[in-house]
Parts: structure tokens; C-alpha cells; sequence
């Protein structure tokens, strides 16, 4: 088995996506994909998904109270690509939610 590890920057070098998936024959078979932002000069995971409970799944942790989706897709280079576009795209909002609700 391979474990790739990566962090792109969003918006400031303080906000990120931590990337974490394991290959076995290049095929993806677990992931950790996590929206980390500065908040308060506190380092914040506001929105996770990952294979941590045997099964796919986002944790919403700027939610109110924080909960756990399930996620019925198939874990693989797509599912893995579209979710950090869309983290790209929306981590600003997920980051306001998370001000609204904890701060």
C-alpha cells in the first residue's frame, strides 16, 4: 500500500486542504481530505471526509452540533478530485458558517 500526503493552499497560506489517501494497486481505498482554516490564530478542521468508521463519510464540523454524513459514492480518483475542487470553491463559505456558529 502507497500513502500520498499533500496540503494546498486556499485563500492564505493559513488556510488549507489536508489530503491523505492510501493506493493499493492505484486504486484509492481510503481517504482523509479535510478543510483546515486559521481562526483566531487557532488551527480549525471545519469540514473532513474520510474512511476513519470503515465506511465514506464527511464529518461537518462547522455545523451546529457537528454531525456525520454518509457519503454513497464510490471512493476513487474522481470522488477525490471533485471534492477538493469543491473545497476550493466553497471553503470561505464553510469557514463563515463555522464563525457563525462557534465564535
Amino acid at each position: 500500500m502507497k500513502i500520498k500526503e499533500k496540503q494546498i493552499p486556499l485563500g492564505s497560506e493559513k488556510d488549507i486542504i489536508k489530503l491523505k489517501f492510501y493506493l493499493h494497486k492505484g486504486e484509492v481505498i481510503r481517504v482523509s481530505i479535510a478543510l483546515v482554516c486559521e481562526i483566531n490564530e487557532a488551527e480549525e478542521c471545519i469540514l473532513r471526509y474520510d474512511c476513519s468508521h470503515g465506511f465514506l463519510h464527511k464529518d461537518l464540523c462547522y455545523a451546529k452540533p457537528a454531525r456525520k454524513e454518509v457519503i454513497h459514492e464510490n471512493l476513487n480518483h474522481i470522488f477525490v478530485n471533485n471534492t477538493i475542487s469543491h473545497l476550493k470553491k466553497n471553503f470561505e463559505k464553510y469557514k463563515h458558517y463555522y464563525k457563525e456558529n462557534y465564535l
